[in-house]
This record gives structure tokens, C-alpha cells and sequence, in this order.
């Protein structure tokens, strides 16, 4: 293996760039934006759809490749990662990427808890049917859902109850970084609330990192530490949260606060239109969720 994953985490994005098409038709999806990621980490990323948000996280978990620039994961290249079939089911362990549709994300013909014993056998090598179960179990009971389930489809759950047995499906391997990708803006607002605290809550307990991409700001603000805010493959502004929110310097960022303070204040909701007024401070939107 070429890298101790029990040793500190450490994700390096630096100058990446993805462009898609050729000639006339190409176009840049994200251009030379830079990271950096640990077990510490709390980095929300917001920006509108097309923003690139979602390329950046596609790349860091290796579904495209970057076309310029270096993504590195305690000093090694992801490219060295991926080179050898060891090495990567342990950067799919240490790196773990929640989707939006968890309705596409899980086979339908399997049962819930199949699906969470699925990694439990391929990342962590292990084949013992009692473990498997016990540890099943255990994590779907500690994010707050019944065992029985697990002997449910995914079409008999509710949204909520899918979400949250794709984060159960994630902690279970023990991850270093969890990369949310939009989780809650397919949910219920009434179950909005509930899966980001259970994100903030676990990736907090468990010493994991996290990346939350949304286009939602309250949501992003509540869950993280530090934002990135995006439009149109570049970062436009980066700082603490408070930074961001109580000292925006550039003109999209201010249309998203202006946007939340005139009654747009779902978690998920799609900032589309400017408005005057003052800016929300950090302390409202961060107890917006809580």
C-alpha cells in the first residue's frame, strides 16, 4: 500500500482545472481553484447550478480526471492511488462521496442493510456474517433509524430514511473525508433540519472531514467552518464563515445574502434574484438549522 491512511489526513486540491468538449465547444467547468482538506476540516462550497461545484467534488473522488492541475492525499498524487486496485478500495475507504439522488445510489434489488454490508466486505476485508450484521446494525441504530429496515428496499423508505442510510453506508468503513454532494436538496424541508444536524453531529464525533457542496446558504453556513463560494468555475470568495457572511467582498456573494434576507430562507432554496437590505449576520444563519 502506498500510504498509511491511519496516519493524519491531509487532501491537497491545488490550481485544478477541468475542461470539457474540444475546439469551439469547449468550456471550463473549474478553473484553477485550490484546497486544502483534513480531519478538521468543515468546507463549505455554495454556488448556483453550473457553478462547477460538483465537478470540483467528482474530482477529488476520482470520477474525472483533472486537466490541469494536482490533487494529492497525504503527499501522493490520486492518479498514484488509483494506479493499483489495493490502493484504491483504500482511497474509496478513506474518501467517501454521499450523491444527491439516493434513489439512483442504491441497487433496488437489495435490500437495505445488504447495501451497508456491501463495503463492510469490500473496503474493510471483512467476511465474518456476525460482524457484518453487528456492525450494520450498530451504525444504521446510531443515526436513529430501526434495524428493521434493513430488511427493506429502497423504494419502501422515505427520502430522510434513504439519505440517511447513505451516510450509514459511508461512516461504516470509519472514512477520513465525507464529500456531500447536494444531500438535502432532493429532501422534505420538514427533514432538512434533521439530516444536517446528523451530518454535523457525526462527522464531529467520528474526527472525519468534510466537504458539503450545496446551493442552499443557510444549510451550507450551519454545517460548516469555512466557505467557498463559486460561479461559473471560479472561486469568487473564500474565508470563515463569518468572514464571508459579515464582510462580503464580491458582488455574487452579496446577492446570495441579500437573496436569504428577503423571505428565500429554505435550507435548499435557489438563489435567482437580487434584492437590497442588509446582510444576515454568521450567528442567524449558523442557528438556522439547529
Amino acid at each position: 500500500m502506498i500510504g498509511n491512511s491511519n496516519d493524519d489526513f491531509t487532501l491537497s486540491v491545488k490550481d485544478v482545472t477541468k475542461r470539457f468538449g474540444r475546439g469551439k465547444q469547449q468550456f471550463t467547468a473549474v478553473n484553477k481553484i485550490s484546497l486544502e482538506a483534513t480531519t478538521d476540516s468543515a468546507i463549505g462550497v455554495i454556488g448556483e447550478s453550473g457553478s462547477g461545484k460538483s465537478t470540483l467534488a467528482r474530482m477529488i473522488v476520482g470520477f474525472e480526471k483533472p486537466t490541469e492541475g494536482t490533487i494529492t492525499i497525504n503527499g501522493l498524487p490520486l492518479e498514484q492511488w488509483m494506479a493499483n486496485p489495493t490502493d484504491l478500495l483504500e482511497y474509496r475507504r478513506i474518501v467517501q462521496y454521499v450523491a444527491q439522488d439516493t434513489s439512483s445510489s442504491f441497487d433496488p434489488k437489495k435490500k437495505m442493510g445488504e447495501s451497508i454490508a456491501a463495503p463492510i466486505r469490500k473496503l474493510l476485508k471483512i467476511h465474518d456474517k456476525d460482524e457484518i450484521v453487528q456492525r450494520t446494525e450498530t451504525i444504521v441504530s446510531e443515526l436513529g433509524l430501526d434495524v428493521a429496515l434493513c430488511s427493506r428496499y429502497p423504494r419502501q423508505l422515505s427520502g430522510g430514511q434513504r439519505q440517511r442510510f447513505a451516510l450509514a453506508r459511508s461512516l461504516v468503513v470509519s472514512p477520513k473525508l465525507l464529500i456531500c454532494d447536494e444531500v438535502v436538496s432532493a429532501l422534505d424541508v420538514s427533514v432538512q433540519g434533521a439530516v444536517l444536524n446528523l451530518i454535523k453531529k457525526e462527522s464531529a464525533k467520528r474526527g472525519i472531514g468534510l466537504v458539503f457542496i450545496s446551493h442552499g446558504l443557510p444549510a451550507t453556513a450551519f454545517i460548516s467552518s469555512d466557505l467557498m463560494v463559486m460561479k461559473q468555475g471560479d472561486v469568487v470568495e473564500a474565508g470563515s464563515v463569518q468572514e464571508v457572511i459579515e464582510h462580503p467582498r464580491h458582488e455574487y456573494t452579496r446577492a446570495l445574502l441579500h437573496a436569504y434576507s428577503y423571505g428565500q430562507s429554505s435550507s435548499e432554496q435557489v438563489l435567482s434574484e437580487q434584492s437590497q437590505g442588509s446582510n444576515p449576520s454568521s450567528k442567524e444563519l449558523g442557528n438556522e438549522l439547529v
